[in-house]
C-alpha cells in the first residue's frame, strides 16, 4: 500500500478519473483525490471495507459526488468504460489476474494499472531453510513467480504448473547468470527438482 501511494503521489493524479480496485479503507482513492483527481471509483467485495472507505472519505474533506463506492458488478459500468487515467488493484496475483479484463474495461487508453507483488520475507527464510537455498534467492523465486502469474502463466493443474516452473527455474538461472550470486549448495538443486518437478 505504501508504494502504491508513492505511485499515486509520484503521477500526481490532477483531474484524472481513479479506479481503486479492492479499495480496503479506500486510503489510495482518498489520496488520489486529494492530490487532485477529479473522480474516484472504490470497489471491495467487503461491505465493511465500504463503508470504512466513505468514512474515511468524509474524515479527509472528500465531496461525497467525488467517490463512488460499490461491491464488485454493483456500479454502472457505462460512466467507467476506459475512463480512468489511473486503476489502482492493490490485490495479491492471483485476484489481479482474474479481475484482467474488468481492470482493463475500467482503464483509459494510455492509462496507468497499477499493482503489487507481495513477498513476505519469513516465508522466504522458511523455504529457503527447507531446501537448502540461499534466502535472496528465494525471494527473487517469488518476484520471478509472480511476473509469470500476471503475464498469464497458471500453476493450478499438473501440465501448467511444470510449464511454469520451466520458465521460474531458466529466469533465476539467468539471474545468477548476469549477477555475481553465490552458488547454492548441490543438495539444493534436488530438493528444488523434488519439490517443482519439471517434464
Amino acid at each position: 500500500t505504501a508504494l502504491c501511494l508513492e505511485t499515486v503521489d509520484r503521477l500526481s493524479p490532477k483531474n484524472w478519473r481513479v479506479a481503486d480496485y479492492g479499495c480496503g479503507s479506500g486510503i489510495l482513492a482518498v489520496a488520489a483525490l486529494k492530490l487532485g483527481a477529479r473522480q474516484a471509483l472504490g470497489v471491495d467485495n467487503d461491505p465493511q471495507a465500504l463503508i470504512a472507505t466513505r468514512d474515511n472519505a468524509q474524515r479527509n474533506g472528500v465531496a461525497d459526488h467525488a467517490l463512488d463506492v460499490a461491491l464488485p458488478g454493483a456500479y454502472d459500468p457505462a460512466p467507467w468504460h476506459h475512463a480512468c487515467e489511473l486503476v489502482l488493484a492493490n490485490i495479491l496475483a492471483g485476484p489481479l489476474i482474474s479481475l484482467s479484463d474488468t481492470l482493463l474495461d475500467l482503464l483509459a487508453p494510455e492509462g496507468t494499472l497499477v499493482g503489487e507483488i507481495l513477498i513476505c520475507p519469513d516465508v522466504a527464510m522458511a523455504f529457503s531453510q527447507s531446501f537448502g537455498t540461499h534466502w535472496y534467492e528465494e525471494c527473487m523465486r517469488y518476484l520471478i513467480h509472480g511476473l509469470l502469474h500476471l503475464a498469464g502463466f497458471d500453476d493450478l493443474e499438473p501440465e501448467p504448473r511444470r510449464l511454469m516452473k520451466r520458465h521460474e527455474h531458466r529466469w533465476v538461472r539467468r539471474m545468477h547468470e548476469h549477477f555475481s550470486l553465490p552458488k547454492n549448495p548441490p543438495s539444493a538443486k534436488a530438493r528444488r527438482r523434488t519439490s517443482f518437478p519439471s517434464k
